[in-house]
C-alpha cells in the first residue's frame, strides 16, 4: 500500500519593489525601516563621492546617504521612463543591515511583494555588468524583470567603499 505525503509549504520570500533609472530591482523586507520624502543631502569634505553622498536628516537623526544607482553602476538615463504607476515619486528609504543604517533614493517605490524561491532564476552569464555581481536571481513580476540583490554582499561593500 502506498503511503501519501503532503507536500511541505516553501517559505516565501518577503520584498521591496524599486526602481532606480530603467532597473526594477527587489531588497528583503525586513532590512526596510521607513520610507520618506526626499531630504537635503550634505556632503562630507574630503569623504564625499559617487557612492557615499553624505549625510541626511530623518526626524533627527543623522544617517549616511549612499547612491545605490552608482555603486551597481547602472546607467543613468535623462529621458522619462516607463512607470508602474501614473503616480511617481522618489523617496528615500532607509534601511538597515548588520547595525548599520543607511539611506539612498529611489525613483519609484512599488511596495512589499511575496516570492516563491523557486521563482527565482540566475541571471544570465554573459551579463558582466556590475550589477549582476549583487543579484542572487531574477523573477518576473508584472511586465518587469526584477533583479533579487544580494543584501548581505551589498552592504558589506558599501561598509568597505565608504571607510576607505
Amino acid at each position: 500500500r502506498a503511503v501519501q505525503t503532503k507536500a511541505l509549504p516553501t517559505a516565501t520570500l518577503k520584498v521591496v519593489i524599486f526602481r532606480l533609472q530603467q532597473e526594477w530591482l527587489a531588497l528583503p523586507a525586513q532590512i526596510f525601516q521607513e520610507t520618506t520624502i526626499p531630504s537635503p543631502v550634505h556632503t562630507l569634505p574630503h569623504r564625499s563621492n559617487q557612492i557615499l553622498r553624505g549625510l541626511v536628516n530623518i526626524r533627527g537623526e543623522l544617517y549616511l546617504c549612499i547612491s545605490l544607482t552608482h555603486l551597481l553602476n547602472l546607467e543613468i538615463s535623462d529621458g522619462k521612463l516607463p512607470s508602474f504607476s501614473p503616480v511617481v515619486y522618489s523617496r528615500m528609504v532607509v534601511v538597515q543591515d548588520t547595525g548599520q543604517t543607511w539611506v539612498f533614493s529611489v525613483d519609484e517605490l512599488y511596495g512589499l511583494h511575496q516570492i516563491s524561491p523557486e521563482k527565482l532564476i540566475d541571471p544570465p552569464s554573459n551579463n558582466t555588468s556590475t550589477s549582476r555581481t549583487y543579484t542572487k536571481g531574477l523573477f518576473p513580476w508584472q511586465s518587469y524583470t526584477v533583479s533579487y540583490l544580494d543584501a548581505e554582499l551589498l552592504f558589506s561593500t558599501l561598509a568597505k567603499k565608504v571607510s576607505s
